[in-house]
């Protein structure tokens, strides 16, 4: 599922940034390759906030381009995915 927002919808959330209404709540941090640990943790269902994927310019500790990494992240993330539908419908058996 991918959000869709209106250009009103933007400018209300611009107008609550600018004055401060709104304060984002980050529960965790994690490196961009450790994006697998990162989603599950936010499928224990126990984060509080949000969670974010540090992602630096350049290169990585991996010595990759940042284009390799957002394929590997792709990569990654569809086999957490693959593997906690395969774990639920395991418990649904």
């Amino acid at each position: 599922m991918i959000a869709r927002f209106t250009k009103d919808d933007l400018l209300v959330v611009k107008e609550l940034l600018e004055a401060g209404h709104y304060h984002a709540v980050i529960d965790r941090s994690y490196a961009l390759e450790d994006a697998v640990a990162a989603m599950r943790y936010v499928e224990t269902g126990q984060k509080t906030g949000n969670v974010v994927l540090n992602v630096e310019g350049g290169r990585t500790r991996l010595g990759l381009p940042l284009s390799r990494r957002l394929a590997l992240l792709q990569g990654w993330l569809g086999a957490a995915r693959r593997g906690a539908t395969a774990a639920s419908e395991r418990e649904r058996s």
